[in-house]
């Protein structure tokens, strides 16, 4: 259905449209010239608001027990050509994944992706193969070794984390992955009892210093590109969702990644959470998102185009991966910025002089012209404007997006 040229004639659906991530897979492939059904189970996402959105679809969402009759009937009925993955369509899809195989570029072995989207079980695979270096101290526990875990973390620094994954939901529980701090040892111990209750694997992790850095990936058949990005802020300040971020580059951190994506024979897209020294180069690996990230829209700006890149991949193309990329900044400015600068202001362990600067710093995104604002993309303004207003409680000037094509809503 596609020309050597770019990906006229190509129809993909892209869920999740409400997710950042996702709104850049849609312009990736918009751009690239497919034909793009934006879904969302909710009318409001942000991405049906893009020039790109070619179908605005509102469909049930994962955890719905239609989802996956619903997906089938779609694709047949709309000639779909792939579908985009994101972790919770491929969790909803695990019990009948081959009946989806034509229409996903990812790694279709069930058990491979249990381990992919489950922090404590992927670090035990990488334990397996040696893979125990650059990585934060850190404890696997399960209903066997709940009553080891203060004494298996006695010489871990603290705050601890403890992490949970949707996948690893018992059967009757209907978990979702979050991330809870710990400040002691008797905190940690009933934390892990009760995240046990409904979760098969819990992971146990020291605090890791550092500035943020990822090394995004798309990894086909045993080829690899990667571009790495280092954090310049981060929401909130201390670790989390990047805001302010840069091209990048550590040699010894994305051999790290390849070693370990190696490990696990992945098939797909993935983004490698590290905490760095920027000085010195030395990293600790945190975790994999075995799936489009929020930060994506750097590697677009840098012409590291993963979305088609990975649609090419899946079918049967074999373009060369550019040599190097672009060197590149970008900002999630609107919530993002203004919540790492909040952040900053909250803790008292920040100097004054260090907030004041962090106010300082607020306009720069607009008026470095080398910074590009994630959601300002050429061409495909209006998601940044409706973002805007809605964040600063003016969404009676947005129109909702009229959906050009309605699902039933479970």
């Amino acid at each position: 259905k596609s020309d050597v040229n770019g990906l006229s004639g190509v129809t993909v659906l892209v869920p999740q449209v409400e997710a950042l991530g996702m709104i850049a897979v849609m312009r990736s492939l918009g751009a690239a010239g497919a034909t793009v059904h934006a879904v969302s189970s909710s009318p409001d996402a942000l991405g049906f608001h893009s020039r790109y959105a070619n179908q605005k679809v509102l469909g049930p969402p994962g955890s719905h027990p239609e989802f996956s009759a619903w997906l089938k009937s779609y694709i047949h009925k709309h000639d779909i050509d792939v579908v985009m993955p994101t972790e919770s369509l491929v969790l909803a899809l695990l019990a009948s994944l081959d009946q989806f195989a034509p229409w996903l570029p990812i790694s279709l072995e069930p058990e491979r992706l249990k381990l992919a989207f489950s922090k404590a079980r992927l670090q035990e695979l990488f334990n397996q193969h040696g893979i125990s270096q650059n990585t934060p101290d850190h404890f696997v526990c399960t209903r066997n070794n709940v009553s080891e875990v203060a004494s298996a973390c006695t010489s871990f620094s603290f705050p601890l984390f403890v992490k949970v994954d949707a996948v690893d939901a018992l059967p009757e529980c209907s978990g979702n992955s979050f991330v809870r701090p710990v400040t002691d040892f008797a905190e940690l111990k009933r934390t892990c009892e009760r995240m046990l209750e409904d979760f098969s694997h819990v992971l146990v992790q020291s605090f890791a210093t550092g500035k943020g850095a990822g090394v995004n990936c798309l990894r086909w058949n045993g080829e690899l590109a990667s571009l790495s990005n280092l954090c310049d802020h981060e929401s909130p300040h201390i670790g989390g969702l990047s805001t302010l971020r840069r091209v990048w580059s550590n040699p010894s951190m994305e051999a790290d990644a390849a070693h370990r994506l190696q490990a696990l024979d992945w098939r797909g897209v993935g983004m490698l959470e590290y905490r760095v020294d920027p000085i010195s180069g030395k990293f600790n690996f945190i975790e994999l998102n075995a799936r489009f990230w929020a930060a994506l829209h750097l590697c677009l700006f840098a012409g590291a185009d993963f979305p088609r890149f990975l649609v090419e991949r899946h079918l049967g193309r074999a373009p060369t991966f550019p040599e190097s990329w672009q060197p590149a900044r970008a900002c999630y400015d609107v919530p993002g910025e203004i919540a790492y600068v909040s952040s900053m202001l909250k803790d008292p362990a920040v100097s004054v002089v260090q907030k004041v600067l962090a106010v300082a710093g607020l306009p720069k995104p607009y008026l470095d012209p080398r910074i590009r604002l994630d959601l300002f993309y050429p061409g495909d303004h209006r998601p940044y404007v409706v973002n805007v207003l809605r964040f600063f409680g003016m969404s009676r000037w947005v129109a909702r997006a009229e959906a050009t094509s309605w699902v039933v809503r479970p």
